[in-house]
């Protein structure tokens, strides 16, 4: 019987197929965005950058001062899709472009350094592991989050951590260093990696050379201060809303017992709302790390992975998204483990199943789309739409803020500075809207009973809006749709 071999021609091929599939499971994306709270926010922080060069959110106005200036995050990801925005100018099309070559950057980096480190057909697994994992596409594309830019410089400052634990040259240290204090420059949980990369150096270093292991952690220190000084400086400019923002995220969180009950509420409802499609990929994540631990290797790749597993809850509170940044680590993870199989034949029989699973998974994420995402909002022809409504300021979710922007006010703004003792007729008068965009979907569970009140005594019900396949329908033809928009006037505008 002939035996399956991966030479030249086949390795290219299989990795040809592989881009090809991954290829167009982006574009799929790109084209049916199912648009993210989160990614309405993200991009008008950048569009902000981009249009007056600071980062803003003025639809969050009177919440911690967004409106003026942004220190929730760091900066990184923003000066990237701002710089898109300078280019291509704004939109959906846009966002999704850059994650999607966040993702297939990240995939040549998997592919290559797989190959170096593993072999061919390890190569194979590993890069079939990130172009099948479902939850890593769906939430990278479609939510507009930093997490696949951490996730790529993290997977870059491995590369280099790796390189120096089998050679010890300094120059790969440093270079680990530096996309490590990037990725902590795009995103707190970037700080996870920073520390691995100290551990490694202490680890590996041990007390043998306690004077080089310690000046190695000043060049290390220095780098990541060096990194965060134009940050720093910008902040410097507004010091008392850069920590009263900064203040706010140390301590939103609250007890330890919060922050995991919080997170177990996260995961459940990543198994529910996505119809079991995410399930696979995080049993199989798990099957990796209690292997590994079983096997107590805490070479850097593992160590890292257990870094975020254990600690990613306390530096933020949407450990689902944040997965997505060590994916790439865990498909690396997948071809060591793989590259020890040593039946080289199985070997080539596994990363040829590999490949056929992720074609497989292909029709899946097109299949899923089918039957659960079609049937929801079309959001290019839906901000078409709500664009050319003549409102003025509007309320309306995060979302809308491609349809609306310059001219929205964020719900969730409101509903926080509700939460935070302010009254809602009070904010309600400081921002005189002239309509509320009201997504039943998005808001039914989040907004206080005082805001749902205010719609039924304060606002008559103007229009309904949802949108399917390119068409927009109106009240009668969608009023019994969860899927909708309805429109809101105050009776005295």
């Amino acid at each position: 019987m002939k035996k399956f071999d991966i030479t030249g021609k086949t390795y290219g091929r299989m990795l040809l197929c592989l881009l090809a599939i991954l290829a167009i499971e982006l574009a799929f994306l790109m084209l049916h965005p199912l648009v993210h709270i989160d990614s309405g926010w993200t991009a008008e922080v950048s569009n902000m950058l981009a249009s007056e060069g600071r980062m803003a959110a003025p639809s969050w106005s009177g919440f911690l001062n967004q409106e003026d200036y942004f220190f929730w995050r760091p900066p990184l990801f923003f000066v990237f899709e701002a710089a898109i925005f300078k280019l291509l100018g704004f939109g959906l099309l846009q966002v999704g472009l850059l994650n999607a070559f966040i993702i297939l950057a990240t995939f040549a980096i998997v592919i290559t350094e797989a190959k170096k480190l593993y072999g061919k057909p390890a190569a194979i697994v590993a890069s079939a592991v990130l172009a099948s994992n479902f939850m890593y596409l769906l939430h990278g594309v479609f939510h507009g989050r930093p997490d696949p830019l951490v996730g790529l410089l993290n997977l870059i400052s491995m590369k280099y951590l790796l390189e120096y634990s089998s050679t010890r040259a300094k120059k790969a240290f440093l270079l680990s260093a530096f996309f490590a204090s990037l990725s902590a420059l795009t995103h707190e949980l970037g700080l996870l990696m920073v520390a691995t990369v100290a551990i490694v150096l202490v680890k590996e270093n041990g007390m043998k050379d306690l004077l080089r292991t310690l000046l190695q952690l000043v060049k290390m220190a220095a780098i990541f201060i060096a990194v965060f000084i134009p940050y720093l400086l910008y902040a410097s400019m507004q010091p008392a809303i850069f920590s009263e923002q900064v203040g706010w995220l140390l301590g939103r969180h609250g007890s330890i017992q919060n922050v995991i009950q919080d997170e177990v509420i996260r995961y459940y409802w990543a198994f529910t709302t996505n119809s079991g499609a995410m399930a696979p990929w995080f049993a199989f994540f798990m099957a990796l790390m209690i292997f590994t631990a079983i096997r107590r290797d805490f070479s850097p790749i593992p160590l890292a992975i257990f870094m975020h597993l254990f600690l990613m809850f306390f530096i933020g509170n949407k450990a689902t998204y944040y997965y997505i940044a060590i994916v790439p680590l865990a498909a690396l993870l997948a071809g060591k483990i793989f590259s020890e199989i040593s039946m080289d034949e199985m070997k080539s029989r596994i990363a040829i199943g590999a490949v056929l699973l992720t074609f497989l998974s292909s029709i899946a994420l097109f299949g899923y789309f089918a039957l659960k995402v079609s049937p929801q909002f079309d959001f290019f022809a839906l901000n078409s739409a709500l664009a050319s409504e003549k409102y003025g300021m509007v309320v309306a979710q995060p979302a809308y803020y491609y349809a609306m922007q310059g001219r929205m006010y964020s719900a969730y703004a409101i509903f926080n500075r509700i939460d935070r003792g302010e009254s809602l007729p009070s904010v309600i008068s400081q921002l005189k809207p002239g309509a509320f965009y009201y997504d039943p979907l998005n808001l039914e569970a989040s907004s206080p009973p005082e805001f749902k009140q205010y719609l039924l005594e304060e606002t008559a019900l103007v229009k309904i809006v949802c949108a399917r396949n390119g068409r927009v329908y109106y009240d009668a033809d969608c009023k019994d749709d969860k899927y909708r928009v309805e429109i809101y006037k105050p009776k005295q505008a």
